[in-house]
Parts: structure tokens; C-alpha cells; sequence
């Protein structure tokens, strides 16, 4: 998918969410029955979390010095991006009277699913992909008693600085979790902090172009009316245009698996910006690929277990 934005095509680098929910006419929210701020407003709470988290783990990986710092930074981002998926559908709550469903449902989505299933299921599906290992790293540090694991590769080219969530497989050897990271080559994997920032703030894009879209299903089936982008300016560009600046010096050095992956492309120019995930064949190939890896690995030991496997180290 390939996501534009920028001040002649869109007036602001905000999502497309934003401009969608700028231009809402009056008389189709129902967002006071439902005790909830009106849907911009829950919007610009909500991503406010998401930029800061961003600025927070660019400083601290600009410092590279504090692996628990690193650790603190990178949770928040990922938990500031589900908690934006999940504001996502208190905004869609927002175009639908309380009225229509009986009972208390907690939960926004569930809530959702009594008054229109298959588009909410349509929508969940088309996330899927975007938001489906954010959750499981979230799920399994908050809920799995999963740990980070801290991995240093260096090349000739340079070094490049990641991470991997502990699992524990037969004999209870600790290694990396397999769910969140696949095998490669008979070896396990971690990811790297160049491709994982660059991967979720396309994420963010993607998933508010995709909640863009179903908010404009829905207001047109309930209330007749037609929702286009609205050009319109940000006052806090600037914002975000550092933080795409910043991702944009991250390294384009990756770990020995993910040039194999998919890998995101942003492209910065005067008044645009461009994401393209996945990325062309043509970024792809410029790349260049270390041939030789000295691998680091940082953890804390339990007091227990004595058994580890490592990523990018062959595991019998």
C-alpha cells in the first residue's frame, strides 16, 4: 500500500483520518449518549500519545545507552498504537445511537459488531496484517510474562540495534518467541529497531486510511452523507514532519533475515511524503546486504534456566 501526504495533496502530513474527521457536518453524532468527546477530539488525544511515543524511542535510540530505557520507550509505542486501534472504533460508536444496542458492552468493537457485523469484520480483517504483531508483542509482555531481549549486530558497514520477546520452547529453553519472530536458515531471528520504527509509523498511516474508509461506509449507509478529504492545514506539522526526519536516519541496515522481508520505504521530498509498504523491488535491490554478522545478545537471567537459544546462532 502506498500512503501520500503533504501540503498540496492533503494541506497537512496528518493521516487521512484527520482531515476525514476535521470536515464532519453537524447532526450525525452521537457521541454525548455514549459519554465519549466528539470523534476529532478522541483522534487528537489519541495520536498526540502515538507522536510522543515516537519522539520518545527516536531520542533514546539516538543515545543507545540504556537498553531499560530502550525497553520503557519501545512499549509505550506500541501500546500508544493499540490504544489508538481501539480509539479507532470508540470514533465509529460515535456515528450510531446508543439506543440501537441493549445491554452494557464494554468493549467498542463488540458494540459495534450488534449494529453492523460485517463491516466492522470487513475492517478488523483489513487491520489484520498491520496490526497483528503489535498485539501479540503487547499481549505477550503485559500478559505472558514475556520479556525484551536486547540483540547488537555489527557489520562492516556498521552497527545495527534490536530486540527479540523471550518464549520458551521443549526442555524450557529460552529463545526467542517463535509467534513473534520466524525461523530463517535453521537459525532464530530478532528484529531490528531500523525496520521496526520505519514498519510502524506506516502502520499508523495505513490503519487511520483504513478506519478513513470505513467511517466514510458508515456515515453514508446511516445518514445518507457522502464524506470527502477536506484540505486543510495542522498547526503541529512540524511535529511530525521531525519525527519522519528522524525515522528517515535510522539506517538503512537491517538484520540478516529482514532484507528477505518485507520492508517499508518512506520517502521525504519539499512538500510530500511517501510511504510505500511494502517497499518497491527497485529500494529493495539498492540495498546493500552485510555478508559477514557479529552477533550480541543482552538478558537477565532468572536464576533458574540454563538453557538459552540465541538468535542467529544454529540451534539443534
Amino acid at each position: 500500500m502506498e500512503i501520500i501526504r503533504g501540503t498540496e495533496n492533503s494541506g497537512n502530513y496528518n493521516t487521512e483520518l484527520y482531515n476525514i474527521l476535521v470536515s464532519l457536518p453537524h447532526g450525525i453524532l452521537f457521541h454525548s449518549e455514549h459519554s465519549l468527546r466528539e470523534p476529532l477530539g478522541i483522534y487528537n488525544v489519541s495520536l498526540n500519545r502515538v507522536l510522543r511515543a515516537f519522539e520518545n524511542i527516536l531520542i533514546e535510540l539516538k543515545e543507545q545507552n540504556n537498553f531499560e530505557k530502550i525497553d520503557l520507550a519501545h512499549k509505550e509505542l506500541l501500546e500508544s498504537l493499540m490504544a489508538y486501534i481501539d480509539d479507532g472504533y470508540q470514533i465509529m460508536k460515535c456515528f450510531y445511537p446508543k439506543a440501537l444496542v441493549n445491554g452494557n458492552i464494554i468493549f467498542a468493537d463488540q458494540w459495534l459488531k450488534k449494529v453492523d457485523k460485517q463491516l466492522i469484520v470487513e475492517y478488523k480483517n483489513n487491520i489484520e496484517p498491520f496490526r497483528n504483531k503489535i498485539a501479540l508483542i503487547v499481549n505477550k509482555t503485559k500478559h505472558n510474562h514475556a520479556r525484551y531481549c536486547h540483540v547488537e549486530g555489527s557489520t562492516l558497514l556498521g552497527k545495527v540495534l534490536g530486540y527479540y520477546i523471550e518464549g520458551i520452547i521443549g526442555g524450557g529453553v529460552i529463545c526467542p518467541d517463535t509467534e513473534i519472530h520466524p525461523m530463517f536458515n535453521g537459525e532464530h531471528t530478532a528484529i531490528s529497531y531500523n525496520k521496526d520504527i520505519r514498519d510502524n509509523i506506516a502502520n499508523l498511516y495505513i490503519i487511520s486510511h483504513l478506519m478513513a474508509n470505513t467511517i466514510r461506509k458508515i456515515v453514508l449507509k446511516n445518514h445518507g452523507v457522502t464524506l470527502n478529504e477536506t484540505l486543510i492545514t495542522y498547526e503541529h506539522d512540524e511535529k511530525i514532519t521531525t519525527i519522519f526526519k528522524d525515522i528517515s536516519l535510522l539506517r538503512l541496515l537491517f538484520f540478516p533475515d529482514e532484507y528477505n522481508g518485507e520492508l517499508t520505504q518512506i520517502i521525504i521530498k519539499d512538500k510530500e511524503i511517501r510511504i510505500k509498504k511494502p517497499a518497491n523491488n527497485s529500494y529493495r535491490n539498492r540495498l546493500t546486504r552485510p555478508k559477514n554478522w557479529k552477533m550480541k545478545t543482552t538478558m537477565s537471567g532468572d536464576g533458574v534456566t540454563r538453557s538459552w537459544a540465541l538468535p542467529y546462532l544454529k540451534f539443534e
